[in-house]
């Protein structure tokens, strides 16, 4: 059973100076657990039942994808809807993964992948001045720009109905 949550906000919502804001907060949702269990609990709990909550952000949306045996339901539900609606939002989990978004900005897409890098510069090109100017992940100085209250404040206010 795959069950998709999609919000409206993706990174063509990041904040001027802060590019990356909307991957670096999917991230601390579907990567650093909830307020309950810390990540590594949560990948324990899910490995014996197969289950997975991964994030996914575009230029204009964010999408959660809960992947589960229909047998298995509420005990997932149980444990990955608390991430989203009462993240963790840990200093250590932050850390990491701002370090593992500007590694996959830096090393990933600069380095190891010209045929996505030219993608992401055509589209800097085209769409330059305007919020699609730049890439998915955000820049290396919007991302080093990000706090951990930068991130609080869009959970708040992009992940609502």
């Amino acid at each position: 059973m795959n069950v998709k949550l999609l919000f409206k906000a993706g990174s063509a919502n990041d904040p001027k100076g802060k590019e990356g804001l909307s991957a670096l907060a999917a991230a601390m949702v579907a990567e650093a657990g909830s307020k309950d269990l810390r990540i590594d609990e949560v990948n324990k709990a899910l490995f014996p039942m197969a289950g997975s909550f991964r994030a996914r952000v575009d230029k204009e949306i964010t999408t959660f994808t809960g992947s589960i045996h229909r047998d298995n339901w509420k005990a997932f539900f149980d444990i990955a809807l608390p991430m989203l609606l009462d993240p963790g939002l840990r200093d250590e989990d932050f850390k990491r993964l701002k370090d593992a978004q500007l590694n996959a900005l830096k090393e990933d897409l600069r380095s190891n992948n010209e045929e996505e890098l030219g993608k992401e510069r055509l589209q800097a090109n085209i769409f330059a001045g305007t919020p699609y100017g730049h890439p998915v992940l955000g820049t290396v100085a919007g991302i080093e720009a990000i706090t951990l209250e930068d991130v609080r404040g869009f959970l708040t206010s992009a992940y609502t109905r």
